[in-house]
């Protein structure tokens, strides 16, 4: 981090408005606890504010609801060149009550999201031991969810579907709802040589999932129990890529399912 800190840069924008401006050493920052820039409101103007009514770089010269060039381009992952609600693959309405049935004969009732941690920024930061101490990652659940799988507060869980399973404490609060698991995004994967599970996933391009025999993610990398897929705009003119983790279906066990199948 003290390395990091010492190849910071001032942002050009703000040497410009506070040619003054010096940022604190690493032993200052230490005291201080953080350096905000010396930036006022007025310093911060959203760019999209700085344009006159019908002179946005669109080619409507408005914000854009509607996209005329994607709509002609016609690669948009779902067809679409208006801003809507996309139902996600394996989401709210997909689950339902009953849950998804996954491939290895499992039937998965949570529905995974992945939401950005205060702590670091996607995947940067993660391996800062004083920020992993501060905000620890966990699997977080509904307490309904917990006690109906006989789960505790800060008892490790395995959170698995048919692409592969993460081992984490579990961390219980009413901020998330009943029927959901949330897990941050941004870990870093961790494989656990001696914990296995059997995934099932498509590696040879022919649509059929094979079983592999694959190392429990003791990190919690969320990519770990999603596929791999483009999402967005798949378009070589557009740049836009969707975020795949949030909405896939999963379950929560106090053991490794593969282990308690084994035992069973």
């Amino acid at each position: 981090a003290r390395r990091q800190w010492e190849k910071a840069r001032v942002p050009e924008a703000t040497k410009q408005r506070h040619a003054d401006y010096a940022p604190p050493s690493w032993q200052e920052l230490m005291d201080q606890g953080s350096a905000p820039l010396p930036e006022t409101p007025d310093d911060t103007v959203p760019v999209v504010s700085r344009f006159a009514p019908g002179q946005f770089p669109t080619e409507t010269g408005r914000i854009n609801f509607y996209s005329p060039f994607v709509a002609e381009r016609g690669r948009s992952s779902h067809s679409l060149a208006h801003a809507c609600y996309v139902p996600l693959e394996q989401g709210a309405e997909e689950i339902g009550h009953a849950g998804v049935l996954g491939v290895k004969g499992i039937r998965y009732p949570l529905q995974l999201i992945a939401p950005h941690s205060i702590v670091k920024a996607d995947a940067t930061f993660d391996n800062v031991p004083s920020l992993r101490a501060l905000r620890p990652n966990a699997i977080q659940m509904n307490p309904a969810d917990a006690e109906a799988r006989s789960i505790s507060d800060g008892q490790t869980a395995w959170l698995y579907n048919d692409f592969g399973c993460i081992r984490l404490p579990v961390k219980i609060t009413i901020s998330i709802p009943k029927g959901i698991v949330a897990v941050p995004h941004g870990a870093w994967y961790t494989p656990d040589e001696t914990d296995r599970y059997i995934a099932w996933f498509d590696t040879d391009g022919d649509g059929v999932p094979e079983p592999h025999d694959t190392a429990v993610d003791m990190g919690g990398n969320s990519n770990t129990v999603t596929p791999d897929r483009c999402s967005g705009l798949v378009d070589p003119f557009i740049v836009g890529m969707g975020l795949n983790s949030n909405g896939h279906a999963c379950q929560v066990s106090p053991q490794n399912p593969d282990r308690k199948a084994e035992t069973a």
